[in-house]
């Protein structure tokens, strides 16, 4: 999700510098040991991946060039810095180079797609299907904004205001109970599925009744589309 598992402090205790030094496997566990599990998640993400297949290794560096130590051939996986380590990779002798958001760009016999960001942002969502990051945002809320306006008569806006930091205490009761499910972000399990939650309540009404918008923060999103792998 985007955390760093090894702690800056940490580097500093084992004279690692993090934009010189890169490690294979066995090199990096020399070094920080076999408790790399992430803080949010609880998943070792390093003995997950390996355990997607039989042939994978994994490598440790933030210079995109290090992989071509190991293959030309390169999926680039990587979000706002994707445009520059492609340039670097082509630049430095990669034979094929591909962005995540170079995938999916285009429904395969009916399937879902992103033209913008591809496989970018997905969310897994079985064993074989992925959730696409959604698209036609903007088109959605305004059309359904203006529907809502015409039935109702009220003017919708959507919930975009929240602080992860600051959570009342039926947010937090919300979130601790979504966090036991241990659906974990990406689906991939773990004790963090989302990290906050922002409630809204209306005014009541004169049947008593309120009308309450929740919205949880981060791994819960709507999704319209999906590629089965």
């Amino acid at each position: 999700v985007g955390n760093a598992f090894i702690d800056m402090d940490l580097l500093d205790e084992k004279g690692v510098d993090p934009y010189r030094d890169s490690f294979d496997e066995e090199g990096f566990r020399k070094v920080f040991g076999y408790e790399t599990k992430h803080v949010f998640t609880g998943v070792d993400y390093i003995e997950y991946y390996k355990s997607l297949g039989d042939n994978i290794s994994v490598v440790f560096s933030n210079d995109p060039k290090y992989i071509l130590n190991y293959t030309k051939n390169v999926l680039v996986c990587d979000i706002h810095t994707r445009k520059r380590t492609k340039r670097l990779l082509k630049k430095a002798g990669a034979e094929i180079v591909y962005g995540m958001d170079e995938i999916a760009t285009a429904p395969i016999d009916g399937s879902g797609y992103n033209a913008d960001y591809g496989l970018l942002g997905s969310n897994k969502a079985t064993e074989n299907m992925v959730k696409l990051f959604p698209r036609d945002c903007m088109e959605f809320v305004t059309a359904l904004q203006a529907e809502m306006k015409k039935r109702t008569g009220k003017h919708i806006e959507a919930m975009v205001y929240g602080d992860f930091g600051k959570q009342n205490s039926m947010e937090q009761y919300i979130t601790d109970k979504v966090n036991e499910t241990d659906v974990g972000p990406l689906g991939l399990n773990g004790k963090t599925t989302v990290l906050a939650t922002f409630m809204k309540v209306g005014p009541q009404r004169a049947s008593g009744v309120r009308v309450v918008a929740i919205r949880p923060g981060c791994c819960f999103e709507p999704r319209i589309a999906s590629v089965e792998l």
